[in-house]
C-alpha cells in the first residue's frame, strides 16, 4: 500500500485512516482530494449515514470511491449500494497500459476489505444496459447517485436522464470530472451533456455548490 497513496498521504487525514483506506490496494488517487470536500457536502445536504440510505454508483474502477461511500455515507445495516461497471475501460485507458482485469480483481478486494459486500449489488455491464435494468426492476429510488463512468458527451448524457428516473425527490447527483481538461474536442467530455441535461431539466433541479471540478445537483420534483 505504501507505494499507492503515500504522495497524498498529507490529504488522508486521521477521519480516514479509521476507513481503513490505507490498507486497500489503490494505483489511482483521483477520489482522494474529494474526502474532504464531500463531507461538507452531504453535511449541508442533510445526509444522515446512520439512517438507512442508497448509492448508486456509475463507474467504479477500483472502488476507492466506493469504499469510502461504504465506510462514510451507508453506516446503516439496512442501507444499499448500487455498483455499475463494465470493468473494461474507457477511451483514457485504451492506450495508457491500464490491466482493467487486474482493476477489476482490486476493487472486489477492496469492497470485501469493507465488510460491507453483504449491501452491495454489482453489475458488470454498460451503464446504460444497468440502468435500464433497475428501472424495469422498479427498484425503489436512490438517495444519491455518483456519475463517473464513461467520459463521452453521449454516454454522460444517457446516464444523467435515466439515472434522474431513478433518483430520488429531494436526492443529491453528483458528476465527475465537469470540468475535465486535455480534451480538444467537448463531445469526449461530460461537461457538454452536463449543461445539457441540466438545461433540459432546470425546473426539476437545483445546483448544489461543490469546491473542486465536479458537478452536483439535487432533484426538486
Amino acid at each position: 500500500m505504501a507505494k499507492h497513496l503515500a504522495k497524498r498521504e498529507t490529504k488522508v487525514t486521521a477521519d480516514h485512516r479509521a476507513d481503513n483506506i490505507l490498507r486497500m490496494e489503490f494505483t489511482r488517487d483521483w477520489f482522494v482530494e474529494y474526502m474532504e470536500i464531500w463531507p461538507e457536502v452531504f453535511r449541508r445536504h442533510g445526509w444522515d449515514a446512520e439512517e438507512p440510505k442508497s448509492i448508486l454508483e456509475i463507474g467504479c474502477f477500483e472502488g476507492l470511491s466506493t469504499c469510502w461511500m461504504l465506510n462514510n455515507l451507508l453506516k446503516h445495516s439496512g442501507s444499499r449500494m448500487v455498483c455499475i461497471d463494465t470493468f473494461e475501460g474507457g477511451r483514457e485507458h485504451a492506450h495508457d497500459g491500464t490491466n482493467m482485469t487486474s482493476v477489476r480483481e482490486t476493487f472486489f478486494r477492496n469492497v470485501e476489505k469493507t465488510g460491507r459486500t453483504d449491501i452491495v449489488r454489482v453489475l458488470e455491464e454498460r451503464s446504460d444496459t444497468g440502468l435500464l435494468r433497475l428501472l424495469q426492476e422498479n427498484q425503489e429510488a436512490f438517495d444519491f447517485i455518483y456519475v463517473d463512468g464513461s467520459h463521452l458527451s453521449t454516454d454522460v448524457l444517457v446516464d444523467l436522464v435515466l439515472g434522474f428516473r431513478l433518483l430520488s425527490v429531494g436526492g443529491l447527483c453528483m458528476c465527475d470530472d465537469y470540468l475535465w481538461k486535455g480534451q480538444s474536442d467537448p463531445r469526449h467530455s461530460p461537461k457538454m451533456a452536463i449543461d445539457a441535461f441540466t438545461s433540459i431539466f432546470s425546473e426539476q433541479v437545483q445546483f448544489v455548490p461543490v469546491i473542486n471540478t465536479q458537478f452536483a445537483f439535487k432533484r426538486l420534483r
